[in-house]
């Protein structure tokens, strides 16, 4: 604290007039969202990454989003849950309560949510042994930069990253 002091000049012969007062300066709080986010949508993301705050009473984490934020006070376990089917951009707020007379600091970063991928093997399929075998009747994938087959079998796979000219050709016995 910083001790202030008026002094009024006094008319002669009067005495100056002195009075004091304790000025009390809190620090302004700060918000550091931390780094953006890229996750996937099909579990809880970790969304404190980089992120601080000092001189506050507390702190909030909120977002634009369709899914929910579980520990919201937490500056180290506050998780993201995406609400079905979301995706793109969310911008997620972090608010530092300053102390009082002092206003709250807000900082935010983007959390990216892509779609998790999905992959359908298809139908069993049953084949003879003396030619290539098409693997692919009834796979599907989405949400992926890519697919592979694989097999633990003895033979080998022609077209491996197709879903619709994958062949297998079975090993000898």
């Amino acid at each position: 604290p910083v001790t202030l002091t008026l002094t009024a000049t006094g008319n002669s012969p009067c005495a100056n007039a002195v009075s004091t007062k304790t000025l009390t300066i809190n620090q302004a709080p700060t918000a550091v969202a931390g780094t953006d986010v890229i996750a996937c949508s099909n579990a809880a993301i970790k969304i404190t990454e980089g992120s601080s705050a000092t001189n506050n009473t507390g702190i909030t984490w909120t977002s634009n989003g369709t899914g929910t934020i579980a520990n919201p006070t937490s500056l180290t376990e506050a998780t993201y849950t995406p609400g079905t089917g979301e995706t793109g951009p969310v911008t997620l707020t972090l608010t530092a309560t300053g102390n009082s007379p002092c206003a709250n600091a807000v900082s935010t970063k983007t959390l990216t949510i892509n779609q998790a991928p999905t992959a359908v093997a298809g139908t069993d399929v049953i084949a003879c042994s003396n030619a290539a075998i098409n693997i692919t009747e009834g796979s599907s994938a989405t949400n992926s930069t890519g697919i592979t087959w694989t097999s633990n079998g003895t033979g080998t796979i022609a077209n491996p990253t197709s879903l619709t000219e994958a062949t297998y050709t079975p090993g000898t016995g």
